[in-house]
């Protein structure tokens, strides 16, 4: 099954008690998550995907909840499995050496001896290049901690969109909703955060999504999340996602 799986739709804070950013996708056998945050391990295990499994990481930008597990994935992947294959780690410009050195800080010289074997990095300013399944097109994104929106068209024809973190910008946005499927924040529902969306900013522009598009509102915090009947109410093609939501891409 193709399939986009909410490991974390939650915010920093997880005031809707949901887990931070996290989100896995599987096309033909190949697994990518989408931002790394802390929650990830029993993540996976709930979902029955192995950590050894994940062929690529994509960190949308450099804040802790959208990367620190990348720290734990690495000791269980270090003392529990015998990786094939190194994992390539997509990362904003700094992201190498910040996630290094938080790894050479955190365990023993001994238990970083297998760096380079777990896991590659491939740092980008801005991106569009191919990979196995398809192509990666990054956008900036309104936020801080060299932040990065992305855009995945996959081989079968299925494009992906995920914001990161960003205020809302509504020219970005009008080029997100040209893709399949957008996963965007929405870290409130109407309380002004800097760079950060709002749920009201979305709604204002609901009419503008066109039917072959659907938006899932996440890194929402439970002033969101209070407001799911609200928006199932107002548009079919907004939705307020779950942890452990499944999205079915298809064949």
């Amino acid at each position: 099954m193709n399939k986009l799986t909410m490991l974390g739709t939650g915010n920093a804070f997880s005031h809707s008690a949901d887990n931070p950013s996290a989100f896995l996708l599987e096309h033909d056998g190949y697994k990518m998550l989408l931002d790394c945050g802390p929650s990830i391990l029993p993540s996976l295990y709930r979902m029955g995907v192995n950590p050894d499994l994940i062929d690529a990481i994509y960190i949308s930008h450099l804040h802790p909840d959208h990367y620190f597990g990348i720290l734990f994935m690495y000791l269980d992947l270090y003392y529990a499995y015998d990786l094939k294959q190194a994992i390539t780690i997509y990362t904003p410009t700094g992201g190498k050496n910040l996630i290094l050195t938080n790894l050479r800080n955190m365990y023993s010289d001994k238990e970083c001896d297998k760096l380079s074997e777990i896991f590659v990095f491939d740092e980008f300013d801005l991106m569009n290049k191919e990979f196995s399944k398809g192509t990666i097109e990054t956008i900036k994104a309104v936020h801080g901690a060299n932040a990065r929106m992305l855009i995945l068209t996959l081989d079968s024809g299925i494009k992906i969109a995920y914001s990161g973190d960003t205020a809302f910008d509504l020219e970005m946005y009008k080029k997100l909703i040209h893709c399949d499927y957008v996963l965007h924040e929405a870290t409130t529902f109407d309380t002004f955060i800097p760079n950060h969306t709002q749920l009201v900013e979305i709604m204002e522009y609901k009419d503008i999504i066109p039917a072959s598009c659907t938006v899932y509102l996440i890194h929402h915090d439970n002033t969101v999340v209070d407001k799911i009947d609200f928006v199932n109410s107002n548009s079919s093609r907004i939705i307020i996602p779950r942890d452990f939501d499944v999205i079915d891409l298809g064949v």
